[in-house]
């Protein structure tokens, strides 16, 4: 098996759409969203080093480099699942996604370390078996195993492929404070006062369609009432994006990252140039 340090690029996604459709019985939100890959990427470079542990570095200081680190996570489930025996591994995180915004940046660079793995051992997991690995680490790593553009039902483990929108740009920005938790989130969520559902069959047809129109049209995410009381310039992201040319714009998963969809890159990188006043982290592609 081969010794060199190999780059993994783990992408970051947004959700088009994010519904809550009730609550499971373990407890978990029962969600129906459509998710779409974008090319913002974490690197990480890892390599064998001939022992049976693991190191990480990152260039993020607060980021944990120990056992609570989803790389070193992942390279543990993947051996629990396979029964294989344990290779250690010297890792490099670079992250650029970013941080507790919505975008997957964790959950995608547990998918980047198990296919990684999986491809090292001649595919030992068959992709089915593969995201089942996935789903134990998160529930958003299947999705980020498979990537493209998708309707995820269940907890999000529940993946039908659908066709990506169709030739577009999309600026990404995250507002200048530490995010927001996930968990905290979902836990102020009462579905039963949910109002207002995301059309997401017309989103799949806008989608079959190649409609970028109906695609910008249908944008909502049930979450963002509940995490604008937590970061309440989530509605200022979105509004800079309208004005500055963005077809539509909504919060990414839990937040706080905001996204727009542009129909021309010159519009995205104006839209990006305003918004790099109020954050660093800024994107388009």
């Amino acid at each position: 098996m081969s010794k060199q340090e190999v780059r993994i690029k783990t992408r970051a996604k947004i959700n088009l759409t994010l519904d809550i459709v009730g609550k499971l019985p373990n407890g978990y939100h029962e969600l129906r969203m459509i998710m779409h890959s974008l090319n913002i990427y974490d690197e990480i470079y890892i390599k064998p080093n001939g022992t049976k542990n693991c190191t990480v570095q990152s260039n993020l200081k607060y980021l944990p480099c120990d056992g609570r680190n989803i790389v070193i996570k992942s390279i543990q489930t993947f051996y629990e699942a396979s029964g294989l025996s344990p290779e250690g591994f010297d890792v490099r995180i670079k992250k650029v996604i970013p941080v507790a915004a919505g975008l997957a940046g964790g959950s995608s660079n547990a998918a980047g370390t198990l296919l990684f793995l999986n491809n090292r051992y001649e595919q030992f997991f068959s992709e089915e078996q593969l995201l089942q690995v996935g789903k134990s680490i998160g529930a958003d790593v299947p999705y980020c195993i498979l990537g493209g553009t998708c309707l995820a039902e269940g907890i999000g483990e529940k993946l039908s492929p659908l066709p990506s929108p169709p030739r577009c740009h999309f600026v990404v920005a995250k507002p200048a404070n530490r995010g927001v938790s996930t968990k905290e989130i979902f836990s102020m969520v009462d579905v039963s006062k949910i109002q207002l559902h995301p059309d997401t069959k017309g989103m799949i047809q806008a989608l079959k369609d190649g409609d970028l129109q109906g695609i910008a049209r249908r944008l909502y995410n049930v979450m963002e009432p509940y995490t604008l009381q937590k970061s309440p310039d989530v509605e200022s992201f979105k509004n800079a994006m309208l004005e500055n040319g963005a077809l539509g714009s909504i919060m990414s998963g839990s937040g706080n990252a905001v996204f727009g969809i542009f129909e021309t890159l010159d519009k995205a990188r104006k839209a990006a140039a305003f918004l790099r006043r109020w954050s660093k982290q800024v994107f388009y592609v």
